[in-house]
């Protein structure tokens, strides 16, 4: 359906796909949850007890000899074995099913985030992938990266302009856009655009972060593009905001809705910028992974750029960038002395306008902004926080 309508169709077709049982899903599961075991069907609805008389017990119960006894109950053994091997033939078949509807999954999947016209369905499709992720073949993982990084670059904001500077790409590029199903409003389709390149990067790490761990594979560009966007992230008023999705391709800025007709979220999209964000950060620094995974100048940028944003960012999101700088505080001790305002010697000076991590040179600054935070912030609870995290000190 969604090829013969040329990927014209509403993102909430696809909401359906997340929702899947597939093997993982099923394999700690009895047959009896899943409705596949006559026999746990048979107990579940056992027939009522009827008060029978005692010619219909003698009638139900014959009289029989103890050679028909044991014929009968060779007979029964002989049914039980019966369905036992019927059971066993349709785990086979039920795994048969799974892996088939599996292979239609990502081929759904794949389809949509390879089109050359990228369609209001990419976002679904990115949020599909990353969770099914752990089932993806990992001879795929290659050259879904490379399809991730050429999705990155063409949502980016510059992507417009072309490298030769033709006026003709760009007019193409333009006529591309206004032909995906882009909101015509420029905040939502900016909002959109970032949208997409958080999913791109957020499915890179989920592929790798479970059966991709077997393999070397460098995603410091991604995590580079996650980088340069924090700065991106720092004056969007609608970090917040659930998207807005509609059934027609022309959706109105929040500013023309009214509060009453406002349509409810996607269910394949209600995740904020910020969910997005916060999720891909813990993806990209996982909590429990080994320190030395991760440089402490990498460690370092991260932080002191999420800091830095959280001074425009609303007081939810400001405090999930305090939870975040702590837990990176907790992996990385070498970054402890940015805790400190005094003045001290390094080697080389700051530059948080560069967006390249290994370059700004972070480990020189320090974190002035939770002092900022801790005593001029509006919110009660964003001031507790910030100070208790400027005081951190290990146990």
């Amino acid at each position: 359906m969604i090829k013969e309508r040329h990927y014209r169709v509403h993102p909430n077709v696809l909401s359906c796909l997340l929702h899947l049982r597939l093997k993982s899903e099923l394999k700690g599961v009895r047959a009896s949850q899943n409705g596949s075991s006559k026999d746990a069907d048979k107990k579940k609805t056992k027939p009522p007890k009827v008060k029978m008389s005692k010619k219909e017990r003698k009638a139900a119960n014959p009289h029989m000899s103890k050679k028909a006894k044991e014929a009968a109950k060779e007979l029964k053994k002989i049914e039980q074995e019966m369905e036992e091997a019927a059971a066993e033939v349709d785990e086979e078949d039920r795994a048969s099913q799974q892996t088939e509807t599996l292979k239609l999954l990502f081929v759904i999947y794949f389809s949509i985030i390879k089109n050359p016209r990228p369609t209001r369905l990419l976002s679904g499709a990115l949020e599909g992938i990353s969770r099914y992720a752990h089932l993806v073949n990992i001879d795929f993982f290659r050259d879904l990266l490379v399809v991730l990084r050429q999705l990155i670059l063409k949502h980016e904001p510059g992507a417009k302009v072309s490298r030769n500077g033709e006026e003709a790409a760009e007019d193409s590029l333009d006529e591309e856009i206004e032909e995906n199903d882009l909101p015509k409003d420029p905040v939502l389709r900016d909002r959109e655009l970032k949208r997409r390149r958080l999913l791109c990067i957020t499915t890179a790490f989920e592929l790798l972060s479970g059966q991709g761990e077997a393999i070397t594979i460098d995603l410091s560009d991604f995590s580079d593009h996650l980088y340069a966007m924090i700065s991106e992230l720092t004056l969007s008023s609608d970090i917040e905001d659930l998207p807005i999705t509609r059934l027609d391709s022309t959706t109105k800025s929040p500013t023309q809705t009214k509060p009453g007709s406002r349509p409810p979220p996607s269910k394949v999209e209600t995740k904020s910028l910020a969910d997005l964000l916060f999720r891909t950060l813990y993806l990209v620094f996982p909590p429990r992974s080994p320190v030395h995974n991760v440089p402490p100048w990498r460690t370092a940028a991260f932080a002191k750029r999420v800091l830095a944003s959280s001074l425009h960012w609303p007081s939810a999101t400001v405090l999930r960038a305090l939870e975040f700088v702590e837990v990176l505080l907790v992996k990385e001790p070498r970054i402890e002395g940015l805790l400190s305002t005094e003045d001290k010697t390094a080697d080389g000076v700051y530059r948080g306008d560069l967006d390249d991590p290994q370059l700004c040179n972070a480990l020189t600054s320090s974190f002035w902004e939770l002092r900022m935070l801790a005593i001029s912030h509006y919110d009660e609870g964003v001031r507790k926080a910030a100070k208790r995290l400027a005081n951190y000190s290990r146990a």
